[in-house]
């Protein structure tokens, strides 16, 4: 297989949540008039993300790495959340929480929790009811809540959460935009949530509100209280946003607003959002990032800091900031087609985001940092570096929960008469094409192993293309841009056969594009080179000179005190050391270990002087 450089440009797309269910036909053509309208054009007229991901509902995970996981969401990682939060938070719940069960009932039936969740709806949806009529108390409804009203409504057919959102975002819009009230918000979430209700309901005026929340940040007419009259960068307020060319301020904060930035920047079709974008992800992506894919090297104000500025000890790197990185990353793909956003969003789901939660599934981190010496701020009483069951600002745990039980939606992808095969899972998918449906079915030990297989079944015999992504780590590129380097010269080509015959496809945007006519029975099989490989940062990066980072696929390694004698912080690794993999079943439900002999520094017995030992 011929694989071509990429073209590294830039820019950001949405999660698309497969609009309106067939449930959706409840909804009374006095609540949402254009909602036929919506669905009587097609994509193509009007404006939208170029590329339509399949949703969760047409996809089965059933892999070794992820369905294990994602069944130990379902069935402990959730209901431990909404205990620890009605302990903590009282009866108002969490929006976040609400979404991630509609997403875990979109895919089977589980009338416990439809059960548990309705009653939580019911008293959140009193608690907002409260707020309408007050403008300053129904501008706070968060966006959380707005999407997981769409999202559950879709889902289950209950209408409780949605109708009470359409209430409380329609006082909004009569109080609030051109020529009314303004508002800069704290959490830039509402505004993903105004987009949400849009694609549920088809009605623009819930988008165009949340433009003009978006375009009012930054300007000087506003008066400002607390944080954000102090600390401006803070809220990403320090200038309009289409002017902004810098991922700065606190990052979960940060990674909302961009993601509605990708909403807009796809509905209104304005080139300058686009390219605010572009700016900013180049930023976060090739100066600001963790080679794990988490954001936020800065613990005051959980902040992006300076250029380069990426502290190993000090870092914070939060859990809803992988989130938050993972799904712009994802729109980012859906407005531009390039790979390489996937190709970041991979390094986070199965790094910087997946380190957050315990195999358990009920226990969690909040900052992630890459470097500890036993103690940690989650847990400061105890030994070692462990994770904790619950924290004072209980955010990070529900996005875990409701990013593991949407993961069906981030593996395929669609766009005219092509399917994209982002992430390499095993599963099966139902893939609209027109009136044809395609079976596309994966067969892959990914991440562990590199060989991935994609058998195609059409409904009808069609011609259509197929794109497969080739990750850049398997193209001798870490991430995208270069921050981060390989320091061996290559450790092989992927192969890419179709049939049983090799196939010599030139990679474009990070794709190999097979286009033919397809019929049941063709098969795909994608070979990935997965040698353990050193990355090593740039020099300005100063924490990590004389340091090496040692990977296997999409995966960053770490090395941890029980797996090392006890100590880990003094091993030193030769340039000339032979690093291989196994696979240990017997170590957490089964990992690909790293071996080889390295040196350990310990001091000599005179206790000054210092000693190499293998």
């Amino acid at each position: 297989m011929s694989v071509q450089p990429r073209n590294w440009g830039t820019q950001m797309s949405i999660l698309d949540h497969d609009g309106i269910t067939r449930r959706s036909l409840l909804l009374s053509s006095a609540l949402v008039p254009s909602l036929g309208m919506l669905r009587a054009q097609s994509p193509n007229e009007r404006q939208d993300y170029g590329i339509t991901a399949v949703p969760l509902t047409q996809v089965d995970v059933r892999d070794e790495f992820w369905a294990p996981r994602m069944e130990t969401n379902r069935t402990v990682s959730i209901w431990h959340c909404f205990e620890k939060e009605g302990a903590r938070q009282g009866d108002f719940g969490s929006p976040k929480l609400i979404e991630a069960a509609a997403f875990m009932l979109a895919k089977r039936r589980d009338p416990k929790l439809e059960e548990y969740v309705s009653q939580r709806i019911d008293r959140m949806v009193a608690s907002v009811e409260q707020r309408i009529t007050d403008p300053d108390r129904a501008i706070r409804v968060s966006g959380h809540f707005l999407e997981a009203a769409a999202s559950y409504f879709e889902a289950t057919g209950n209408r409780k959460m949605l109708d009470i959102a359409l209430k409380n975002v329609d006082f909004i819009d009569s109080t609030y935009g051109p020529g009314k009230k303004t508002y800069i918000s704290g959490h830039e979430g509402q505004k993903i949530g105004l987009v949400r209700l849009y694609r549920a309901t088809g009605n623009d005026r819930y988008w165009k509100l949340a433009k003009f929340f978006l375009d009012e940040r930054g300007k000087e007419d506003y008066p400002r209280t607390g944080e954000y009259a102090i600390a401006r960068e803070y809220a990403q307020d320090h200038k309009p946003v289409i002017q902004q060319t810098e991922a700065v301020g606190h990052c979960v904060r940060a990674m909302f607003l961009y993601i509605a930035l990708a909403d807009i920047a796809a509905l209104s079709g304005r080139p300058e959002y686009t390219q605010a974008l572009d700016r900013i992800w180049e930023d976060a992506v090739y100066r600001k990032t963790y080679v794990t894919g988490s954001v936020g090297s800065i613990r005051f104000h959980e902040q992006f800091g300076a250029p380069y500025e990426l502290p190993n000890l000090a870092a914070y790197n939060e859990t809803c900031a992988a989130y938050g990185n993972a799904v712009w990353n994802h729109r980012m793909f859906l407005l531009h087609g390039d790979a390489k956003y996937i190709d970041v969003m991979e390094r986070v789901l199965y790094n910087g985001f997946l380190d957050g939660v315990s195999l358990s599934g009920n226990r969690f981190f909040y900052p992630n940092p890459l470097k500890a010496f036993g103690r940690y701020e989650t847990n400061p009483s105890g030994r070692g570096v462990e994770r904790s069951e619950w924290f004072t600002v209980p955010c990070c745990p529900p996005n875990v929960v409701r990013l593991m039980a949407s993961l069906g939606n981030y593996i395929y992808a669609t766009a005219a008469n092509a399917i994209y095969v982002n992430l390499f899972v095993g599963s099966d998918a139902k893939v609209k094409l027109g009136t044809n449906t395609v079976g596309v079915k994966q067969d892959t030990r990914y991440p562990w192993a590199g060989a991935v297989k994609i058998s195609i079944d059409p409904e009808q015999a069609a011609r259509f293309a197929i794109n497969v992504r080739i990750p850049g780590w398997a193209q001798n590129q870490v991430m995208p841009g270069d921050l981060y380097r390989f320091l061996d010269s290559g450790a092989g080509q992927p192969g890419l056969n179709l049939n049983g015959k090799p196939l010599n496809v030139k990679s474009q945007r990070g794709f190999a594009t097979i286009d033919r006519e397809w019929k049941k029975g063709d098969v795909i099989e994608l070979d990935l080179p997965m040698h353990v490989r050193r990355v090593q940062a740039r020099p300005e990066a100063k924490e990590d000179d004389g340091r090496v980072a040692l990977v296997r696929g999409p995966l960053a390694y770490c090395a941890e005190w029980p797996d090392n004698g006890g100590r880990a912080l003094h091993l030193i690794v030769p340039d000339s050391a032979t690093l291989q993999s196994e696979f240990r079943k017997d170590l957490l439900s089964g990992v690909e270990v790293i071996k080889g002999n390295v040196q350990a520094l310990n001091r000599a017995s005179d206790g000054l002087s210092l000693e190499s030992k293998p």
